[in-house]
């Protein structure tokens, strides 16, 4: 008696070791992956990095310090206008003419503290926005006599602040070339001007 044929078991997924497996790609397609995958170095280096972003973090602690200088003169200053008028205003006997030559004195010194506070800290915020070089040169300049200045001034002088500030449009007053062709060209046609009288006079 003969034994019946085995039938094949059906495939099942649970007889799978690992039913999740990542199939794994031919050297063909790897190959056409690596080929078509995008670049994108190019495309970055198409674009030229600013210039200001380095300059201004440079310039936080030299503007700060103008800044509180600065403002402390112009405190000063106020104080000082307040010291000289109180004698003047606040006072019932009339203040001699030494008194009142010697209040005035105060008054004009609080004045010039207060105008000399506020153009250094005009120069510290055109010198923070890079908006004016001249107006931040200026500013360090008056905040020698605070210290603040020098920290200021040395800031300036470096290549990279000064590239900040030629990349912003008329922060740096520098003549163009178009500028100094039309000054020459203005210059021949006055010496032109100048020797047709001579010419005439000759004649």
């Amino acid at each position: 008696m003969s034994t019946p044929p085995v039938k094949p078991k059906p495939e099942d997924d649970d007889d799978d070791v690992n039913p999740y497996g990542v199939l794994k790609e031919s050297e063909e397609e790897l190959r056409l992956a690596a080929k078509n995958k995008p670049v994108f170095g190019d495309i970055a280096d198409k674009f030229k990095k600013s210039n200001r972003g380095p300059a201004q973090m440079l310039l936080v602690l030299p503007t700060n310090l103008l800044v509180a200088a600065g403002s402390l003169t112009a405190i000063a200053g106020v104080l000082a206008i307040i010291i000289g008028l109180w004698p003047l205003v606040f006072t019932d006997a009339p203040p001699s003419d030494e008194e009142y030559a010697e209040q005035l004195v105060i008054i004009f010194v609080g004045f010039v503290l207060l105008l000399w506070g506020c153009l250094v800290c005009l120069g510290a915020s055109k010198m923070q926005s890079l908006e004016s070089y001249a107006w931040a040169l200026a500013g360090a300049v008056l905040g020698i006599p605070m210290l603040a200045g020098i920290f200021a001034l040395i800031a300036l002088r470096d290549p990279r602040v000064r590239a900040g500030f030629e990349e912003v449009e008329g922060a740096i007053d520098e003549p163009d070339e178009d500028d100094e062709e039309d000054d020459d060209e203005q210059d021949e046609d006055d010496d032109e001007e100048d020797e047709r009288p001579r010419k005439k006079a000759r004649r």
